[in-house]
């Protein structure tokens, strides 16, 4: 059984919401131009901006960057009982709207889970096909072509949820498979020739999944996700890829209920932060962990919403990071919620919510000015919106 969590992790998620609840982009923005770093951004806050326009059916999925001048959302477009891939990018003055259709299946749902970007033509995306089988993508800087992948040992189900490139022939990505009814690990790796299937570690008998990756240098990887215990309570997992193999480093939990890893960012060696959700479906509360470079910690975060919150994505440069997600208000419905972390602790950065409210699932920071985050906008709004300001 998946967690009981809006993290879209799992079983083809983006097909199954319907669209009367999802209906349309939401692209967000922040630009901190009068600080000048994220570590500084008192002033800043995510504002609402009607830019990008007729997207509705459309599900952003990742956002990635490379820098302020070369930023990639990608999303599922869901027409005619179909999904298919999307890609737009921002050059810095304008957004242009890419095929990904080349090399992908043309059938079935396929979605778009992550996207990694080395440089401006040197980018990866990694989603699967209806869930059942995983796919890849490749940015040469003039088209997006898929490139085939590997499946787990079994054909019940195949995704990868996560992508981090180190290099032009070092990337990875993980995900899940399913075998006996329960979710393994599925990690991947690119050679610059081929991909192969990496031997990863799942814990105990009961499911394991793996969503994010983030990478500090070739030996020096980190994949987060959660497991399932011997209780049926969701606890939190992270591997480590030291340059021979993967193995699972011990994660702290929250006291009582699930502990689910959604997003991890990397800043150096001794410095990454993974980022998720604690509690249950009456109660969730913001789940912040810290690597220090011999040990992963829990850190106090905001939990601004009333009964429910929840960080999606985690995205860092020096000396500061920002987490999105979402939280709930009186009335129970879902707004965009956004935190960061200033060197020395973190905070609640102001984000404006559409008509009806929103969720956020992705974040990139290409600069150390920028923001940029994903989500979808929930009932009442049709159209793409954009979010972008310094108060």
């Amino acid at each position: 059984m998946p967690p009981d969590t809006d993290i879209p992790m799992l079983t083809s998620v983006s097909p199954k919401l319907p669209l009367t609840f999802i209906s349309a982009c939401l692209l967000l923005a922040v630009s901190c131009a009068r600080t000048g770093s994220i570590e500084a951004t008192s002033a800043c806050a995510l504002t609402v901006e009607a830019s990008l326009t007729g997207q509705d059916h459309v599900i952003p999925l990742s956002v990635a960057a490379s820098g302020p001048g070369d930023v990639w959302v990608l999303s599922s477009l869901f027409a005619g009982g179909r999904g298919t891939p999307r890609a737009q990018h921002w050059d810095g003055r304008v957004w242009t709207t890419v095929s990904m259709q080349e090399g992908l299946p043309n059938h079935g749902f396929v979605e778009p889970q992550d996207v990694s970007v080395l440089s401006p033509s040197d980018a990866w995306m990694v989603g699967s096909d209806t869930g059942k089988t995983t796919v890849t993508s490749h940015w040469d800087g003039a088209r997006w072509e898929g490139v085939p992948s590997l499946n787990g040992p079994t054909a019940d189900e195949n995704q990868l949820l996560g992508v981090a490139v180190v290099g032009p022939t070092d990337v990875w990505a993980a995900g899940i498979y399913r075998t006996d009814g329960e979710l393994r690990t599925l990690i991947e790796h690119w050679d610059g020739t081929a991909w192969q299937i990496v031997a990863s570690p799942s814990v105990g008998p009961y499911s394991n999944a793996l969503k994010d990756l983030a990478a500090v240098g070739p030996g020096d990887v980190w994949a987060v996700g959660w497991r399932v215990d011997e209780h049926g309570v969701y606890r939190t997992l992270i591997e480590h890829w030291d340059g021979a193999a993967w193995r699972v480093v011990p994660s702290p939990n929250a006291p009582s209920g699930d502990s689910i890893l959604a997003g991890v960012a990397a800043i150096g060696p001794d410095d990454v932060w993974a980022v998720g959700r604690s509690g249950g479906i009456d109660r969730a509360r913001s789940l912040v962990l810290h690597w220090d470079g011999s040990r992963w910690s829990t850190v106090d975060a905001p939990s601004p919403g009333v009964m429910r919150s929840e960080l999606t994505a985690v995205a860092a440069m020096a000396r500061g990071a920002v987490a999105v997600g979402n939280a709930d208000d009186a009335t129970g419905h879902f707004h965009p919620m956004a935190i960061r972390w200033n060197g020395s602790s973190w905070s609640v950065l102001p984000a404006g919510s559409p008509g009806g409210g929103g969720r956020l699932s992705g974040v990139a920071v290409p600069g150390p000015v920028d923001v940029w985050s994903v989500g979808t906008s929930v009932g009442g709004l049709t159209g793409s919106l954009v979010e972008h300001g310094c108060s």
